[in-house]
């Protein structure tokens, strides 16, 4: 299984590396390995996949909810 780290996973995903440690910090996304003695966090394809899904949804409903106040 390929891995990704969070540099090359931001790039496929559009995100910030930022943004994926901000939704790691909040248990919305985790990586599939992080390295004890670097704590490089690596993704898998799948993982990306998985994200990529969360994030949709979590604009959707953003946009929902926008629209729901005018």
């Amino acid at each position: 299984m390929k891995r990704y780290m969070i540099g090359e996973i931001a790039k496929i995903t559009g995100l910030s590396a930022h943004t994926l440690r901000y939704y790691e910090k909040h248990n919305l996304i985790m990586p599939s390995y992080v390295d004890e003695e670097t704590n490089y966090r690596y993704y898998s394809v799948s993982k990306s996949e998985e994200l990529l899904r969360q994030v949709r949804t979590m604009r959707l409903s953003v946009l929902l909810m926008i629209n729901k106040k005018k």
